[in-house]
């Protein structure tokens, strides 16, 4: 696609033409969408933690952020690599390294978001109320 030219102070995005530029700052993310979408059932150490607990339709529904995938600031991710995954926002320019499982909040329902986060409340697991 041919990239407008605008003269000097006649750019209506000015300064932040530069991070609407995918060819500088978005190839991480087009490597990354080359890459096979795989799950949690595709990662054989995440698969033998939670199989036992998740069914394989679960398993199947929680994808894995391609490695060289940028995250989306402000937003929240969990790292299934970590010992004990824990949730965090994301920071400008933050991107997922070869060794981190990340996956988004905004891409999982919220009962599996909680059993990953480590929540084994029934009643916040929709499994029926908690016993007294």
């Amino acid at each position: 696609m041919h990239e407008k030219s605008y003269e000097l102070g006649n750019d209506p995005l000015g300064e932040y033409r530069h991070d609407l530029n995918r060819q500088k700052h978005g190839e991480a993310n087009a490597d990354a969408e080359q890459q096979p979408v795989r799950t949690l059932m595709d990662i054989k150490t995440l698969y033998n933690h939670y199989h036992e607990e998740l069914s394989d339709d679960q398993l199947k529904s929680i994808m894995i952020i391609p490695t060289g995938s940028r995250l989306e600031e402000g937003a929240k991710y969990l790292d299934l690599s970590d010992t004990i995954p824990h949730e965090f926002v994301a920071h400008a320019e933050k991107e997922v390294e070869p060794h981190n499982y990340y996956v988004a909040k905004n891409q999982l329902d919220y009962l599996l978001w909680n059993y990953l986060i480590g929540v084994r409340d029934p009643a916040r697991l929709d499994q029926g109320e908690a016993e007294a």
